[in-house]
């Protein structure tokens, strides 16, 4: 393998595992917080491209079906945990029914994004085009625009939730719940 082939692997993994930093980012995020295993969250990632590509196939510009996309599977999130987990996950055996119905709002996402979208793949207009080459590697402008979204918002992610009260809650939920009903951090 050449050094250029190399380089062109590494520029291209780093984009992409950007993508799954932020899976993982909001996976342990849940999991840090409600110690759930949730395992429908990767359903609700995959519910919100889908959306987010009908709103483009509608006529919606890309920014704008980016962000409402975003907007309606965050509420969408919301509404189950506020009528499904929330009530799962207290009592008797919290863990093991939160993982259960986890388990459960996966199969049914995965089949409602099945029967409304079918198995073909689908793809978003390529919304910034060109590329240079650099020494043998092509450095595309999508994967330098992706590559610096993700950092801006995983470093808009930490400073969250290190600088903001909402922030600080979240991690003192993490670290201790009890102590943090103390304090009056609502769960």
């Amino acid at each position: 393998m050449s050094f250029s082939t190399f380089m062109q692997l590494v520029f291209d993994g780093l984009a992409i595992g950007l993508v799954y930093v932020f899976m993982a980012a909001g996976f342990n995020l849940i999991l840090s917080v409600t110690n759930v295993f949730f395992v429908a969250f990767g359903m609700f990632y995959t519910l919100g491209a889908y959306i987010t590509w009908a709103l483009v196939q509608a006529g919606i510009p890309f920014f704008a079906g980016v962000v409402l996309g975003s907007l309606l599977t965050a509420a969408g999130g919301a509404i189950v945990y506020l009528l499904v987990m929330r009530k799962v996950n207290a009592g008797d055996q919290a863990l093991s029914k939160a993982l259960i119905t986890s388990i459960m709002l996966f199969t049914v996402l995965y089949q409602i994004v099945l029967l409304a979208f079918g198995t073909s793949p689908r793809g978003l207009p390529q919304v910034f085009s060109g590329s240079w080459k650099i020494g043998g590697v092509v450095i595309g402008v999508d994967r330098v625009v992706m590559i610096v979204i993700s950092i801006v918002v995983l470093l808009g992610l930490h400073f969250f939730l290190q600088a903001s009260r909402t922030g600080r809650g979240a991690r003192a939920l993490a670290f201790s719940p009890s102590v943090a009903a103390l304090h009056g951090v609502n769960p």
